[in-house]
């Protein structure tokens, strides 16, 4: 998932998923990818891919190439903040000062 520094939440779930070293991330396209039919309220009832999953997806040599992966907004989104603290210093000393 890219080699970006990401906000806490994606950082803690991408931890636990690197966390198993036989696990290999792999690209879901979206007209696949049941999570993205969860995520947009429909009737899951008569949904085959919901209930079952993408056809490919018992079958390692079916599966979608890989893909190269560029920033896109979405994923720009999660990336955490950079942060940069300047600190200037005046000399404010004069004459007067001195006496």
């Amino acid at each position: 998932m890219g080699n970006g520094d990401y906000k806490q939440f994606v950082t803690n779930r991408v931890r636990k998923i690197n966390a198993h070293p036989d696990l290999i991330w792999k690209h879901v396209p979206t007209n696949h990818n049941p999570a993205d039919i969860g995520s947009r309220a429909r009737d899951m009832n008569n949904e085959e891919l919901w209930w079952h999953g993408p056809n490919w997806l018992k079958d390692p040599d079916q599966w979608p190439d890989a893909i190269e992966i560029q920033p896109t907004a979405e994923s720009n989104a999660e990336v955490k903040p950079k942060k940069c603290v300047f600190a200037v210093a005046v000399n404010d000393e004069n004459e007067a000062d001195e006496i």
